[in-house]
């Protein structure tokens, strides 16, 4: 698995920061570029938990179930702080099913001035795929969901949250989350990750420059 830590072959030049039970790092293949953020790097990362499972409600230890929510909720937080104090939205979004390989949460930047644009083009999006999606409040989540059902989620901001169920017999596009805010973004052209594959040199320098965006923000570096 390409998200292990402890896969010889991760590439961990993508790397920002390691906590107790998860672990951040840049987008190979982001949707922003460098220059569309105005952070002089894309700004799209990865919380990535430490253990290999479909789902966060899949481990099976109650604690580290309950101590991986509690670090990728915290990680978001931070990041999303960071992105505001420069103008940005942090919107995040997760696919959670059984038949996954390795669950992870995505973080892309998004102007506060579009804010209410994602909103609309993820109703409009799911609209037009079949999904049924409804609102929730952050403050209602359960943050040990052992048993919740397949789903997608996105978080709006620090309170609101789309989530539409993921029953066995629907077929989800993965790549539904990247579409719509690609759409959002008016980058059409960058749809695909692959195509937006960058080199080593680059991959490093926008990696080292999330890196130091983040530092202050980032928890693991906190006496």
């Amino acid at each position: 698995c390409f998200f292990c830590l402890s896969n010889p072959q991760l590439a961990q030049h993508f790397i920002v920061s390691i906590g107790e039970e998860s672990y951040v790092t840049t987008a190979k293949g982001p949707l922003p570029t460098s220059d569309s953020q105005g952070l002089d790097c894309p700004g799209h990362v990865l919380i990535i938990p430490l253990s290999h499972n479909p789902t966060v409600a899949s481990i099976t230890d109650t604690a580290t179930r309950k101590n991986t929510m509690a670090e990728i909720m915290k990680y978001r937080r931070c990041i999303a702080t960071m992105l505001a104090r420069h103008g940005y939205v942090a919107v995040a979004f997760e696919i959670s099913r059984h038949n996954g390989i390795h669950f992870h949460v995505q973080v892309i930047p998004v102007p506060d001035s579009k804010l209410s644009e994602v909103l609309n083009e993820f109703e409009n999006a799911a609209k037009t795929n079949g999904y049924t999606i409804i609102e929730r409040d952050e403050e209602d989540e359960n943050e040990d969901s052992g048993n919740e059902e397949d789903f997608f989620k996105v978080y709006l901001g620090e309170k609101k949250i789309l989530y539409i169920s993921l029953p066995p017999e629907v077929r989800f596009d993965l790549q539904f989350g990247r579409k719509v805010l690609a759409t959002v973004l008016n980058l059409p052209e960058r749809l695909d990750w692959k195509s937006c594959v960058q080199n080593e040199k680059d991959e490093i320098q926008d990696a080292e420059q999330f890196k130091t965006l983040f530092k202050v923000y980032d928890f693991t570096l906190q006496e």
